[in-house]
């Protein structure tokens, strides 16, 4: 089954700047002009959060006493449309963002896909069993064990498929 993702993970870094004969632009005033902007594009709170924080070297430890080094915040932000993705993408022309990203992309309704997958290979697998058993003039029996595959998802890719194989075990 190939699946149109309806959901996607941006990564969104930040880090704070300073141009040459200006004052550093500090995090916090970055991120509360991202968040705006943000918030200007229709993309709700609820959608985004903090992947990670950085800063260079042993910087939470030395940045009260170096206010030289620059300190950098990473967003993950769900996206529901493409739509919302350009519109911040307008918005991001600073200097402050370092990455946007794709980080994963997904379905809102994997696990469903999943389970019909699911479904579909263990009929499948009956299937054959009945038509091998019946080449050499044997009956397929009940099933004995259904080993379920460990999922799979692949990352960073505009079309997927919610792949699925059954490993199925039927008694003589």
């Amino acid at each position: 089954m190939e699946v149109v993702p309806d959901e996607m993970y941006v990564n969104v870094e930040l880090k704070e700047y300073q141009k040459k004969g200006e004052s550093k632009k500090d995090l916090e005033t970055i991120k509360n002009q991202f968040l705006g902007y943000c918030k200007s594009v229709g993309i709700p709170d609820s959608v985004i959060s903090i992947e990670s924080y950085s800063g260079s070297g042993s910087y939470y430890n030395i940045r009260k006493k170096n206010t030289d080094l620059f300190a950098g915040i990473t967003y993950q932000i769900k996206f529901n449309s493409s739509k919302l993705t350009d519109n911040l993408v307008e918005k991001l022309g600073d200097d402050a963002t370092q990455i946007f990203v794709i980080a994963s992309v997904s379905h809102s309704r994997i696990i469903e896909f999943r389970r019909q997958l699911k479904t579909k290979a263990v009929q499948a697998a009956k299937e054959k069993g009945v038509y091998l058993t019946e080449a050499i003039g044997e009956k397929l029996g009940e099933a004995v064990t259904i080993v379920e595959p460990t999922e799979w998802q692949p990352l960073l890719s505009s079309n997927f498929s919610a792949n699925s194989q059954s490993n199925v075990r039927y008694s003589p």
